[in-house]
C-alpha cells in the first residue's frame, strides 16, 4: 500500500463515490474519515488524500455512491 501519482495542482476529480475505512490498515488514511474514490476494483481501490492517489485494499473500505452527510 502506498502512494501513487500526485494529482495536478488545482485539479479535482469528478467525485461520484466516497470511501471510508472500516478497519485499520497501515497508511495515511484515518478510520471514519471520508475520501473521494478515483477507481475501485475487486481487490483494491484508489482514493484521494491530500491531493495524492493512494491504493487501499478494497475489503477495508465502505464505498457509497453519494456524498456523505456531515
Amino acid at each position: 500500500m502506498g502512494g501513487g501519482a500526485g494529482l495536478r495542482e488545482g485539479s479535482s476529480p469528478e467525485v461520484e463515490r466516497w470511501a471510508r475505512l472500516v478497519m485499520d490498515v497501515p497508511g495515511p488514511l484515518r478510520r471514519g474519515a471520508w475520501y473521494p474514490v478515483l477507481s475501485a476494483g475487486p481487490e483494491e481501490a484508489v482514493v484521494v488524500i491530500r491531493n495524492r492517489a493512494v491504493v487501499v485494499p478494497r475489503h477495508s473500505l465502505e464505498i457509497v455512491n453519494s456524498p456523505p452527510s456531515q
